[in-house]
């Protein structure tokens, strides 16, 4: 949802303001069985709704494994450490395929408290 709306305002002040921005549209498939699915379905209505071009980039296209097979590999200890780093690489090289020099992502002040909760939690500040 925080990418949705981030996804309209920076489409509407776009036009509004004519700044003249290329703006793209970009999502990443983990390749976790039922997660991503929704989000997915979301962003391709986006992509018809804004007219803004769509990348989707698979972690199977990028690494030729999906989250479930690291999970079956490593199990569900350190998985969401696996990947959020492997997240943000493939948002690094989906940017590159876009040929962009900018990313935005939408988070909201709840996804912030909720990861410096985390990392208190787990001992690392």
């Amino acid at each position: 949802a925080d990418s949705t709306v981030l996804a309209y305002v920076l489409s509407e002040l776009n036009k509004r303001h004519k700044y003249g921005l290329d703006l793209f549209l970009l999502s990443i498939d983990e390749g976790i069985t039922g997660y991503r699915d929704d989000s997915l379905e979301t962003v391709k209505r986006n992509e018809l709704q804004y007219g803004l071009p769509l990348k989707i980039v698979s972690y199977k296209d990028l690494y030729d494994w999906t989250m479930d097979d690291i999970v079956k590999a490593i199990g569900l200890k350190n998985n969401c450490t696996f990947c959020g780093v492997f997240r943000r690489q493939a948002l690094d090289r989906g940017a590159a395929l876009l040929k962009v020099d900018k990313i935005v992502t939408g988070h909201n002040a709840d996804d912030i408290a909720e990861t410096v909760l985390l990392n208190i939690l787990r001992g690392d500040i």
